[in-house]
């Protein structure tokens, strides 16, 4: 092993090679930072184990074995290896002691198979296997808290920051899972007070506290959205663009035209772009714009929504065929004789 000094001054830097013995470093930096120290232990020329402190933060390394890291004394972290750095091939690998929760990770033939959370009281917050499907998670006090059921089994990774499984996601009804899934919230006597269910991702039904959720598209709507009770402002004024789109697709934009007084801001005799007031709209959605076209065979009047950017019906037009209105304007557009 070589050591280098970079920072001694001039003429007094150096450059050596040490094959068995103990570095501490030192110098006029490190009085200016308090207590803080480098110790380094090499053996047959390879650094074997390090201990550095700094402001009250220790970190104790042994080079492809363990890694540990104290704070004020207490243990925050320690993480076991083999010999290349990998995990360590079977038994506890990691284990974290936050403010809240200890945090333990198992392996077993070099990956990871177990993770097991634990309140700072001790008791179990959950014991999760590589591939479990059925997990039960606990409260601080022992009373059981969710009950999750999936038709894949939970995956599991050395790697991942955090937890597992996000409590506070569960708690609110808004964690998802792959495949199939369902899980329950308890109350203090056991008893299940919320559920939900869902597939990919996608929460499709459940209940909290008693009142039924519902969704659309994974995203929950209240029951009026679900019955189609609503009228043209309300849509308009839903502030969720995915929710707003679905219930202008139901409720059909001609009869939301009907509904609301627009502005006719050009027209001939096939085609008619209209604009609508958004109720609720932010600055970049004050307005809707609307093409009216006719169908020259049955007479029928067609409507599509277009950016509210369009100043006249040839710009509308167009845009419907995939030409942007920045191109448009700088004169790359299509003709259109009428309506097809």
């Amino acid at each position: 092993m070589f050591i280098h000094s970079g920072e001694a001054g001039w003429s007094r830097n150096f450059y050596t090679s040490i094959m068995d013995g103990t570095i501490t470093v030192k110098g006029n930096k490190y009085k200016g930072a308090k207590g803080k120290s480098e110790k380094y232990v090499v053996s047959g020329g390879q650094l074997a184990e390090s201990i550095e402190e700094d402001r009250g933060r220790k970190t104790h390394t042994v080079f492809g074995k363990f890694k540990k890291t104290f704070k004020h004394g207490r243990l925050e972290e320690e993480s076991y290896y083999e010999s290349d750095w990998r995990i360590k091939w079977k038994g506890l690998f990691l284990r974290q002691v936050t403010k809240s929760h200890i945090l333990e990770r198992y392996s077993s033939g070099g990956s990871m198979q177990r993770e097991i959370v634990y309140y700072k009281n001790g008791q179990l917050m959950y014991n999760l296997g590589k591939g479990n499907k059925n997990i039960k998670i606990f409260n601080e006090d022992g009373t059981p808290m969710a009950g999750i059921k999936m038709s894949k089994g939970k995956s599991l990774w050395s790697g991942k920051y955090g937890l597992h499984m996000d409590i506070p996601e569960i708690k609110k009804l808004t964690a998802t899972f792959a495949e199939d899934w369902r899980y329950e919230l308890y109350d203090k006597q056991g008893e299940v007070s919320s559920w939900i269910k869902g597939k990919n991702g996608t929460p499709e039904d459940g209940v909290r506290n008693g009142h039924r959720l519902y969704f659309i598209r994974g995203i929950q709507v209240p029951k009026k959205v679900v019955d189609g009770r609503y009228d043209a402002a309300y849509i308009l004024a839903y502030p969720n663009l995915t929710i707003r789109s679905e219930m202008m697709k139901a409720y059909g934009i001609e009869k939301v035209m009907q509904e609301l007084e627009g502005i006719s801001v050009d027209k001939d005799e096939q085609y008619e772009l209209l604009q609508f007031p958004m109720p609720g709209g932010n600055a970049d959605n004050k307005v809707m714009n609307v093409l009216k076209m006719k169908c020259p065979s049955t007479q029928v009047w067609y409507a599509l929504r277009v950016p509210p950017e369009c100043r006249n019906i040839g710009e509308a037009i167009n845009w419907t065929y995939g030409i942007s209105l920045g191109d448009v304007r700088d004169g790359k557009r299509v003709d259109v004789l009428g309506a097809t």
